[in-house]
């Protein structure tokens, strides 16, 4: 590669984006020179820069030999547009709502070079453009005003080295005083800014010259560990070795991490209890209020007396099994026994034992007896799957809580319980600690429950273990489902499942053909052992192969499971390919190192009870509204408008991790399986990714990283202290 050593400034309008890297947010873009006009290729990390945006670059010349010159940017600032196309490009780029493409024509040939000062000083005669009324015109007033501020705060951040992506989302919190309340104390936007985590809001308060050994670094540092571990799954940490964490990551002396322990304890941030075998475990206030509340509740349901009215229950499961001419198991008729007789209870089995037959039975059952049942699961496509299974009504927890966005908390509560006889709820294991105690405080104690979930998967994805806990507890009757049903038998993602969850090697006779596929079956294993080949067989499967010889629309019924975020097969560089080959649409949305499309296939990231989407939601991009500054996504249940500052509660998910596919059911998956997942490789996380293909598996990678995580059996240790606090 070519260099020019001397470095340039350069102002001028960035016309697109051409790639952008979600790991590092290297950006590929093209600048036009306000000076010569010419269409300048501009590279580097950039992050929160959008097409029509005016900036001022500082970087060097290079060539690169594959894609020739271009400027390496060392730094750069939005800056106003100077002429009559880069105003009105700037207007319709999107970044003030109720202005488009149609309206920056008409504001622009109407004010010409005075549009910006009329913006700035007389927004009024806003009303002079055609088209511009009343209430477009007090959207204009109020957008430009706070992208002033905006503007102002994207220079303030970039001036310290912090991503100006944020600043929309910062100036929504904080409003015009938001420079001045990060001055007093940056470590606020680690609690209040999702995206900002400790170690960007410390980078901050060193440039601004706070110290090191300042107690709100301390207590913010202790808050970011705490949440950090909560993400992996613990409710609690030792008090001790959470210590030891705060004093390796901040460089401070225990003693004022023990001192800011104490001042989030008296502030009721955090709960620090002694635990039965003396541990310490110092808890986020939420999560000990939530585990503590959910633990109580259980215990409640478990012992209270069930009102369920008397049944013959071997004349009862004779009518069933005469109606759907089947034999249920022996352990599929002692957990029907144990329900009928209102007995709570825990059922657990692998895929083809038959949990979904006994959801039936009970239903069926029950209904002929006019007891009201009521069937749940924690997310959408598990719950979708129970009604197409049962053809019976069944939702999500969240949407049969029923969220109340005015005063924030669930409709049905403790003071309002649920109207049923008996709870039913699919895909237990996905259940974590939150959800579990709004769950159980909107159960009346006389309900019965009815839990099913198969313990032999990964743990939720939020913080807890409840299945596992609740198992371990003993407080509850468990029965085990351990016979496959001969129509089950006959599939090999079955087959392989069991396999796989005794610590066997699945069958991996490997279809070298990729071309072909000769026989149709349902589990397919595509050797490849360099993870750039690996990637192109995977594209190759999606797009073209498995469509061709199966049928499959790869926008809606093929998903690409990976054990991780990061690297060539990880989810994030997955996306970026996928969307490439199948989403040819050129009307895109940056926000900061994401690009969206119409059409593109989209994942919730976080609950939004506001908007009534949760964690795991899968939907597709429908719209893009740049004058109502708006993306608009359609899910299976609703549609969802989403302000351009809240697109990062989404991810692209033509690829997504085996965490996040938990409770989720697709007819044809493919799932690489390298020994550059190392870390990774676990028998539940293979077990569980098999377990999502419905009609058809793909693995593709190498015999030795399948044969590592078939023998690693190893589960990371969740801290919880439900177990102790289930006592009846």
């Amino acid at each position: 590669m070519e260099n020019n050593d001397s470095n340039i400034t350069i102002e001028g309008v960035l016309d697109k984006i051409i790639y952008v890297n979600d790991e590092n947010d290297y950006t590929v873009g093209i600048l036009i020179n306000s000076d010569t006009k010419e269409e300048i290729t501009i590279v580097g990390n950039m992050i929160g820069i959008n097409p029509g945006e005016s900036l001022k670059i500082e970087g060097k010349w290079e060539t690169n030999p594959r894609y020739g010159k271009q400027i390496k940017v060392f730094s750069y600032q939005p800056i106003l547009p100077k002429n009559l196309e880069a105003i009105e490009k700037y207007l319709s780029s999107g970044m003030i709502k109720g202005i488009g493409t149609e309206y920056a024509k008409r504001i622009v040939s109407r004010f010409g070079e005075n549009t910006l000062d009329v913006l700035d000083n007389e927004p009024e005669r806003l009303s002079d453009v055609s088209g511009i009324g009343e209430k477009r015109q007090e959207t204009i007033i109020k957008a430009w005003a706070e992208q002033k501020h905006i503007r102002e705060l994207m220079i303030f951040l970039h001036s310290h080295n912090i991503s100006a992506t944020f600043a929309s989302k910062i100036f929504k919190k904080y409003g015009n005083t938001a420079i001045s309340i990060i001055r007093d104390n940056p470590y606020i936007l680690s609690y209040d800014i999702q995206g900002i985590g400790f170690k960007t809001a410390d980078k901050m308060a060193m440039s601004l010259g706070i110290e090191p050994d300042s107690i709100n670094r301390v207590e913010a540092g202790i808050l970011y560990i705490l949440v950090g571990l909560t993400e992996e799954g613990h409710c609690y940490y030792p008090y001790e070795p959470l210590i030891a964490k705060c004093v390796e990551m901040m460089s401070v002396d225990e003693g004022l991490v023990s001192e800011g322990i104490m001042h989030l304890k008296k502030r009721r941030q955090i709960e620090v209890e002694e635990m039965p075998s003396n541990e310490v475990a110092v808890y986020p206030k939420s999560l000990y209020i939530s585990e503590k509340s959910a633990a109580e509740r259980f215990v409640d349901i478990v012992k209270s007396k069930k009102e369920l009215p008397e049944i013959n229950i071997e004349k009862a499961i004779s009518w069933f099994e005469i109606k759907h001419k089947m034999k249920l198991s022996n352990n599929q008729k002692s957990a029907l026994e144990k329900v009928l007789k209102g007995i709570p209870i825990v059922i657990t089995g692998g895929p083809g034992t038959g949990k979904t037959t006994l959801i039936r039975a009970i239903v069926e059952i029950f209904e002929a007896k006019g007891v009201k049942v009521l069937i749940s699961a924690p997310t959408g496509r598990a719950a979708k799957k129970i009604e197409e299974m049962t053809s019976r009504p069944a939702s999500t927890i969240h949407r049969m809580l029923k969220y109340n966005k005015y005063n924030g908390k669930f409709i049905f509560n403790i003071d309002n319980p649920l109207d049923c006889d008996v709870l039913i709820v699919d895909e237990i294991s996905m259940l974590d600690i939150v959800l579990a105690n709004h769950l159980f405080k909107a159960v009346k104690p006389s309900a019965n429950i009815v839990l099913i979930g198969d313990v032999d998967q990964l743990p939720s994805v939020g913080p807890g273990n409840f299945l596992k806990d609740v198992i371990d507890s003993k407080i509850i009757d468990v029965i085990r489902l351990n016979v496959i049903f001969r129509q089950s038998q006959q599939s090999k993602i079955i087959a392989n499942a069991h396999c796989v969850n005794k610590g066997e090697m699945p069958n991996l006779k490997s279809k070298e053909r990729i071309y072909a596929f000769p026989t149709k079956e349902d589990f397919y294993f595509i050797s490849r052992e360099e993870p750039d080949e690996l990637l192109d067989t995977i594209i190759f499967l999606v797009s073209e192969r498995i469509p061709q010889r199966f049928g499959y629309n790869p926008l809606e019924d093929i998903q690409v499971i990976t054990p991780v975020n990061k690297g060539v097969l990880g989810s994030t560089n997955l996306n970026v390919h996928l969307q490439r080959v199948l989403n040819k649409e050129t009307l895109t949305i940056i926000k900061g190192s994401k690009m969206f499309k119409i059409g593109d296939r989209i994942m919730q990231s976080v609950n939004n009870y506001d908007k009534n989407v949760f964690n795991g939601d899968i939907g597709r991009i429908i719209e893009i509204n740049y004058e109502e500054h708006n993306v608009i996504v359609k899910y299976d249940e609703q549609t969802v408008f989403y302000d351009f500052e809240e697109l990062d509660e989404l991810m692209l998910s033509y690829a997504i991790t085996v965490h996040k596919s938990q409770g989720c059911e697709f007819k044809a998956v493919v799932m690489p399986v390298h020994t550059q997942h190392f870390r990774m490789l676990q028998r539940n996380l293979l077990y569980t990714g098999i377990t999502r293909a419905k009609e058809l598996m793909c693995l593709v990678g190498n015999a030795k990283a399948v044969q590592i995580a078939v023998k690693n059996n190893y589960v990371s240790k969740r801290y919880t202290g439900l177990v102790h606090r289930l006592v009846i």
